[in-house]
């Protein structure tokens, strides 16, 4: 959106100063919202309809825009201007050839005189986002995936601060499912009797794995109509041995 508000003010410059040329008291007060992209760059790179613009002047929109096209363009082959390189009447439509070398140039000045500012805008001002990234489990390691996820949310967050959101960035830890109950409990169990030999995650994340998995056994002892074992709760030295 940027590029083309560049593109469509200099190329009005240049047709006010063309149209200013012809001395007619019939042509439109050119402004930038006049000028649309083309539908197909085989037939031009900016558009201007006018059919809305006869209809004031009570012209027919085929005759005045094909007749005005030709004489901007006589301007335009005689003194070439920067940007406009060739224009056309067709049906109505005022249509628009860029110079592409020129037009390259122009962007490329002004991407580099806005610098780290490029792209961003006030467009969105006044609206609130919240986005909610990372997110990693409460109950196992940080791994490689979790970078990821918070790289990704930290970008959009930018490119939304970019635009004038009024952004936050949130992280839901998940600590309100019964695994998180199952962890709690048991870590309050052992904690006196086990020495961690990982990292603090790591090992709670083992104390989880282990507790887990023998309340899974005591599912499966009972399936079998097999005694099961003691209750976990109850069985803190074990867990604290596997752990």
């Amino acid at each position: 959106q940027e590029i083309m508000e560049v593109l469509v003010e200099a190329a009005l410059n240049e047709l006010r100063a063309l149209f200013g040329q012809l001395g007619r008291q019939d042509l439109p007060v050119l402004e930038p919202k006049m000028i649309q992209k083309s539908r197909s760059v085989a037939v031009a790179d900016l558009a201007m309809p006018l059919q809305a613009h006869c209809a004031k002047v009570k012209a027919n929109p085929k005759v005045f825009v094909e007749e005005l096209a030709a004489q901007v363009q006589a301007l335009i082959a005689a003194h070439p201007p920067a940007l406009i390189h060739q224009v056309q009447g067709v049906n109505g439509y005022f249509n628009i050839r860029l110079n592409r070398n020129a037009g390259f140039q122009l962007l490329a000045a002004h991407i580099l005189g806005a610098a780290e500012k490029y792209g961003h805008s006030t467009k969105m001002s006044g609206k609130k986002v919240i986005i909610e990234h990372t997110s990693s489990n409460p109950n196992a390691p940080l791994h490689i995936g979790n970078l990821r996820n918070s790289i990704l949310g930290s970008i959009m967050a930018n490119i939304m601060k970019a635009v004038g959101y009024d952004v936050k960035q949130l992280f839901y830890v998940n600590d309100l499912g019964a695994q998180i109950g199952l962890t709690a409990c048991v870590y309050s169990r052992i904690y006196t009797m086990v020495r961690p030999a990982l990292k603090i995650d790591q090992w709670i994340g083992m104390v989880y794995a282990v507790a887990n998995t023998m309340g899974e056994l005591q599912v499966l002892l009972k399936s079998f109509s097999l005694k099961p074992v003691a209750a976990i709760a109850d069985n803190a030295e074990k867990v604290a041995e596997l752990c």
